[in-house]
């Protein structure tokens, strides 16, 4: 223990099945660390819910924001499908993706506002998706990791195939 302050034993971040940018550096950094994983915004402002594909009108904080994207709205609308063909609500379905995320200790925080909200969530516990169905929603809610993750792909390709092995490291 450094100077006999306590260690970080979590990391609270923005993480949802459409915002998942916490991937490039944050949970490899709490993998690494060994922290738990408490994200926040799991619903995407109840984007995730469907409840702006029902009714774009509909009041709430991402009216005009996250709700108003397309792609945002097409992953919404696999989750919708997802909740109908295994029987419990989109809420859920967003909530469980969160809960069953590989390699991190994941404790979800639920924002709620009323008790209705809080019992859907929760209903979340009962929920476990398949494999298959997991591999459908990353699939549908893949992003692109960006610099500097793109470009360290593309030069291990290049190092790893060509250049790397033809530079005399014992110079």
């Amino acid at each position: 223990l450094e100077r006999g302050w306590t260690p970080f034993t979590a990391v609270q971040l923005r993480y949802s099945l459409i915002d998942r940018a916490a991937e490039r550096d944050l949970m490899p950094m709490a993998r690494a660390f060994d922290l738990a994983v408490t994200p926040w915004s799991i619903l995407a402002a109840g984007t995730l819910t469907g409840k702006y594909l029902e009714n774009p009108d509909h009041e709430g904080r991402a009216q005009k924001g996250s709700a108003t994207v397309e792609r945002n709205q097409a992953i919404a609308r696999e989750v919708v499908a997802m909740a109908k063909a295994i029987g419990c609500t989109p809420g859920q379905v967003a909530v469980a993706w969160v809960r069953q995320r590989p390699d991190n200790v994941m404790v979800p925080l639920l924002g709620a506002r009323n008790l209705a909200q809080l019992s859907d969530n929760l209903g979340a516990l009962e929920v476990c998706l398949t494999d298959e169905q997991i591999a459908h929603l990353d699939e549908v809610s893949a992003f692109t990791p960006g610099f500097p993750h793109d470009f360290l792909v593309d030069m291990r390709d290049v190092l790893s195939g060509g250049t790397w092995d033809q530079v005399d490291r014992h110079r």
